[in-house]
């Protein structure tokens, strides 16, 4: 259901008036918020699960759609394909890191983090919001057409 909500509320790339970088900065933003809360109310099970489901509609709703836009309309024509791959094969990478850490970190014998985990999730978004901020091209007025 949420998957289906940020599809229809997502930027369309075809407007003129969506200015994607904005929608992914206050994504970057609401989302680093919501796992530092996540980190201060790790005693309380049900709050922490609440929280989540937050951040994960803030994600579904503003990152994760603009993400797929931003890689296809940042880069010129000749460079696009080489890009996507790039950022493909980067997110590749990042999820074969998280599949090996993530359950070190959250196993109660080994790293027993629980809900602390959104500090550091919430730290590694600050980093990529800061470079967002000073690296991140804006692509309103500019489409696909151009090359």
């Amino acid at each position: 259901m949420v998957s289906i909500c940020s599809s229809i509320s997502s930027p369309s790339p075809l407007s003129p008036i969506s200015a994607v970088a904005v929608y992914y900065l206050c994504g970057l933003a609401f989302m680093s918020l919501i796992m530092f809360l996540l980190g201060f109310v790790a005693l309380a099970p049900y709050a922490s699960s609440a929280l989540f489901l937050v951040w994960n509609c803030g994600y579904q709703l503003t990152v994760g759609p603009s993400a797929y836009v931003l890689v296809g309309e940042v880069s010129s024509t000749r460079l696009r394909a080489k890009r996507v791959a790039l950022a493909r094969n980067a997110y590749n990478l990042s999820l074969l890191v998280n599949y090996f850490v993530g359950p070190y970190i959250l196993n109660p014998t080994k790293g027993n983090w629980k809900g602390k985990t959104g500090f550091l999730t919430g730290g590694i978004i600050i980093f990529f919001w800061i470079w967002a901020w000073f690296r991140l091209s804006e692509t309103k007025k500019t489409g696909l057409l151009r090359s």
